[in-house]
């Protein structure tokens, strides 16, 4: 039987409590809603990938780390973008998560978003982080809300999203360089 999504799949009915994904090869793929708890944490290596699924989101009660490099940002994109490649097991170039061919582009709105919860732990961090095609309610969402918390965000990029951060409840981050 084949795969729907050639990608490690991310289930919003594993137990996410202190997790790693460590590989920077591996595509991951969201394709629904994902909750990091309270009290746990979810760090990303540097050049992890993470491709989403239309609707998704990744919602952060816990703490979440994404420090990238420059020569390895962290992405969070559309499952459409097959510019952000990754490797199967026999090395193969992986690029078309979602096997359609070319018959879908990416555009903004594709995904939901990652959201950092009023309350999360604190000490949530982005560096080096991309986030593209992303805020799929095009009126309140960007592809990164920050609702009350103060993470660190640096060297971030976001592109072709519905809009890049939206802040709510007094977030204050500490932004370098985006």
């Amino acid at each position: 039987t084949a795969n729907r999504f050639n990608a490690a799949g991310l289930d919003s009915n594993f137990a996410w409590t202190n997790n790693t994904l460590s590989s920077n090869t591996v595509i991951y793929y969201v394709g629904s809603d994902v909750t990091i708890a309270a009290n746990n944490q979810l760090v990303l290596a540097a050049g992890a990938k993470l491709k989403f699924g239309s609707e998704a989101h990744l919602k952060v009660s816990g703490k979440i780390i994404a420090d990238g490099t420059s020569a390895q940002n962290i992405v969070f994109t559309s499952a459409k973008n097959d510019s952000v490649c990754g490797f199967g097991h026999t090395a193969q170039l992986i690029c078309d998560t979602n096997f359609d061919g070319s018959s879908s582009t990416p555009r903004a709105g594709d995904w939901g978003w990652l959201s950092l919860e009023t309350g999360s732990t604190p000490g949530s961090s982005f560096r080096y982080a991309m986030f593209s095609y992303g805020g799929y309610d095009s009126f309140s969402a960007g592809a990164l809300l920050v609702k009350g918390v103060n993470p660190v965000i640096a060297y971030s990029f976001f592109i072709s999203n519905h809009r890049g951060i939206v802040l709510y409840n007094n977030a204050r981050p500490t932004f370098t360089c985006n």
